[in-house]
């Protein structure tokens, strides 16, 4: 499975892309990412939940799995919080310069 995640927006419209090959990570790690997926009905999301509202923080998200391709562009705040730990997960992956511990 693979994962890109391209988040811009909010007040300073910084923009930040991070993708993640499942192939690399460990069984309890890419299971973790599966169960994200299925949990926030990932493949049934239409493409578009979007408000339009200025400087909202916004995320596309294109999941990769068993030669199925979706995307979905998503305000922070339309999100479920299980495409939001998703999305962490990817942003946060560890060797990021970014990454919070």
């Amino acid at each position: 499975m693979n994962i890109r995640v391209v988040r811009s927006g909010g007040l300073a419209g910084l923009r930040r892309q991070r993708e993640l090959d499942s192939g690399g990570l460990s069984g309890g790690e890419r299971a973790r990412l599966e169960g994200l997926v299925d949990a926030a009905r990932f493949f049934e999301l239409p493409h578009t939940l979007t408000r339009g509202t200025p400087d909202m923080i916004r995320y596309r998200v294109t999941v990769e799995r068993a030669g199925a391709v979706h995307e979905v562009e998503v305000d922070d705040d339309l999100a479920d919080s299980a495409l939001l730990a998703l999305i962490e997960i990817v942003l946060d992956e560890p060797g990021d310069p970014h990454h919070r511990p």
